[in-house]
């Protein structure tokens, strides 16, 4: 007999065990109720994700006026993603608003394990002396 069930996305993270009762005409035959089985043990994990961009020649999150290149580096652990991870370059207006994508979105490969690890993803950023931009990821 398989039992499927549906744990919340809004659970805390922790261990969970779980207990069934096998019921003959509703009256309860066989209880499994062992807090200490690990086969009967769900895992619910908080992933985390964190960026942070740089200038590949000197770690800074400035370019000279002609552009270049800028590499956002994505950790992440406890992630499963069912689509690809992108990225796009967006300028920042004066009031803070962030505009349409200054580069097309950049796909990366999809995180699909537990294990913590990174990837870098490059921006090439056009020459703009004076402009702000931001970087989305996805």
């Amino acid at each position: 007999m398989t039992v499927t069930f549906d744990v919340p996305a809004e659970s805390p993270a922790g261990e969970y065990v779980v207990f069934e009762v096998l019921s003959v005409d509703g009256i309860p035959v066989v209880p499994h109720a062992d807090p200490d089985d690990a086969a009967q043990t769900v895992e619910v994990v908080t992933p985390s994700l964190t960026t942070a961009i740089a200038n590949p020649v000197d770690g800074s999150q400035a370019l000279p006026p002609e552009g270049g290149a800028m590499i956002d580096t994505v950790c992440y652990s406890d992630l499963y993603a069912r689509r690809d991870a992108r990225g796009e370059l967006q300028v920042v207006a004066g009031d803070g608003s962030v505009s349409p994508p200054a580069s097309p979105p950049i796909p990366r490969p999809s995180p699909r394990w537990r294990r913590p690890d990174a990837f870098n993803v490059t921006f090439d950023v056009p020459a703009s002396g004076g402009v702000r931009y931001v970087v989305g990821c996805w």
